[in-house]
């Protein structure tokens, strides 16, 4: 029951102002009051907590580099690209893994991205196998 009051959090106050929050706020309080859940509040609270940071790291795409200077100076080009396939603003999540010999790895939003040089040669590798078999 937490987690569908909750939702209904998330949901009733999106897009409202201060004003807007503060009414959808108090309105919120004293339906659960009114049906005698108000002890459930800090639960609700809690859950609306996970939830939140659930959406917001869907607008998380997660990058991969071999080493941090890669993507310095392409930051931004990156994001605008990110951009056109999203179809608005995502924050950038940057990881290096020094396993990947160069290239890039894209994660997030249900997709994936593998542009890594292991990649590529994982690749090749299965390609010359399954050709000589």
């Amino acid at each position: 029951m937490d987690r569908t009051y909750a939702q209904a959090l998330i949901e009733g106050s999106q897009g409202k102002d201060a004003r807007e929050l503060s009414v959808f706020a108090k309105t919120f309080v004293a339906y659960l009051k009114s049906k005698g859940h108000e002890k459930l509040l800090p639960k609700i609270f809690r859950r609306y907590e996970e939830l939140l940071a659930r959406e917001q790291k869907k607008n998380t795409i997660s990058i991969t580099l071999g080493h941090e200077k890669v993507l310095h100076g392409h930051k931004q080009d990156l994001q605008e690209e990110l951009k056109k396939i999203f179809g608005k603003e995502v924050d950038i999540e940057t990881r290096v893994d020094e396993s990947l010999i160069g290239g890039y790895l894209v994660e997030g939003k249900g997709i994936r991205i593998d542009r890594s040089f292991k990649s590529s040669l994982k690749n090749l590798y299965q390609k010359m196998i399954t050709t000589h078999e």
